[in-house]
This record gives C-alpha cells, structure tokens and sequence, in this order.
C-alpha cells in the first residue's frame, strides 16, 4: 500500500509544481497575475432580426471575463502573443434605451511588461455570456 501511495505522489509532482509557476503562452511568453484597474465601455453590437436583445436589457454581472481579440479598426482575429483578459468588478447592465455602459475593471491576465491603455485601442469580447448577446468591449481609461 505505501509503494502505491508513493507512486501516486511521485506522478502528481509536475502537475502540483506547474500549477503553481508562471503561465505561459503558446510562444513561451510569461503572463503575469495582477490587479490593474481602469474603465471599460461594454456596447451591444447586434443588428437586426438576429439581435436577440434588441430593445431589451442585457445583465452584466460583476466578473464577466473579456478577452483581447484585436484592435477596434481591425484586424480582431485576435493575438497568440497578447492574452490580455480583464474582468469587470461590478454589477451592471446596458439599459434597453442604451447602446452602452461603463464599468470599473481589473486586469486578471497579461504579458509581464505589457500595459491597458487606452490610446492603443485594443477590442476585447466576452469569453462567456450568452451568446445571443452581441458585445464589444473598449477600454476608457489606462489601467492603473
């Protein structure tokens, strides 16, 4: 029994040490845990017969996760090298008369050296929600 207990803790070794050091992206970039905060615009962007929300209002819950996928002027396909994700720490909703709100945020992942700022006009996008919802998500300030 002790030889078996031993071998079971000698194989769960790398996973306990992997989960506790450094992310990293596919190209070995380190990302850092962090708490910088800023403001960010969340705008419904559904058109037509397929906005499911359309003239209603869309629940934002404190903790939603956004993910960067580009720049707003395109491309959005996203970047390997630049998993930035943020969070909103706040209860909010985009009003049924509304195109948009603005909550406080925090960043929860990015590149270590890598800053929020609003000037670079990244776009970001739910990583979960419904999906009927159509979103797009800027950011309104520096994340400080």
């Amino acid at each position: 029994m002790k030889k078996l207990i031993v071998a079971a803790l000698i194989l769960l070794v790398p996973f306990v040490v992997l989960a506790g050091g450094p992310s990293t992206t596919r190209s070995g970039t380190e990302i850092k845990e962090l708490t910088e905060t800023g403001k960010i615009k969340i705008c419904r962007t559904g058109h037509g017969v397929t906005d499911m929300y359309m003239h209603k209002k869309i629940p934002l819950p404190a903790g939603l996760k956004f993910a960067d996928v580009g720049t707003v002027k395109g491309p959005n396909n996203g970047d390997n090298d630049r998993p930035v994700q943020i969070t909103s720490t706040e209860d909010a909703a985009i009003k049924a008369s509304d195109k948009c709100t603005t909550v406080n945020a925090r960043a929860v992942e990015m590149p270590a050296n890598y800053k929020i700022i609003k000037s670079d006009g990244r776009l970001f996008r739910p990583c979960f929600t419904d999906p009927s919802a159509e979103l797009m998500i800027t950011i309104v300030s520096d994340f400080k």
